[in-house]
């Protein structure tokens, strides 16, 4: 919700809190994720997930080349 909302393109990360009530609150969207590989956030919930690295990457790398070559 919060990519979209902010209007992220490709990958985000965003952090959120849980109280011990349940409330969830909003910290932070980072539009740069960090890209290392089992050591960043990012990579290591898509690992997680069943997502591997390199298809984060070239996921990355087709997107951009898409906005920049594709559709300027």
């Amino acid at each position: 919700m919060a990519h979209k909302a902010l209007r992220c393109r490709t990958v985000s990360r965003s952090d959120f809190r849980v109280t011990n009530s349940g409330e969830v609150y909003f910290l932070e969207t980072n539009a740069q994720p960090g890209l290392v590989r089992d050591w960043s956030l990012l990579p290591l919930i898509a690992k997680a997930n069943g997502i591997e690295y390199k298809h984060i990457i070239q996921t990355i790398l087709r997107d951009a080349n898409y906005e920049c070559c594709i559709n300027p």
